[in-house]
């Protein structure tokens, strides 16, 4: 994603990257047919929870893309997995 990010620098960079990971979460989901992708009800809980560095804003997308964050919790199936990674 972030090569691709870095590659359409003509594209709107928030809206780019939030369509990026659609594409990786919700779409990649739909195309496998799992009932997984975006929170929200009857669909499998499987997240991640991370540690972010400053309260979220517009830009997130794009900085979940460019920068490494630190994962503290793990659900699958809405039970948690692993805590405190």
């Amino acid at each position: 994603m972030k090569i691709s990010l870095f590659s359409h620098g003509d594209a709107p960079l928030v809206a780019f990257a939030e369509s990026l990971l659609n594409a990786a979460t919700k779409n990649a989901a739909d195309a496998l047919g799992l009932n997984t992708g975006e929170i929200i009800e009857g669909k499998n809980a499987d997240m991640i929870v991370i540690d972010l560095e400053s309260e979220p804003n517009e830009e997130l997308a794009v900085h979940l893309i460019l920068h490494h964050y630190n994962i503290s919790k793990v659900f699958i199936n809405g039970k948690l997995e692993k805590g405190e990674i």
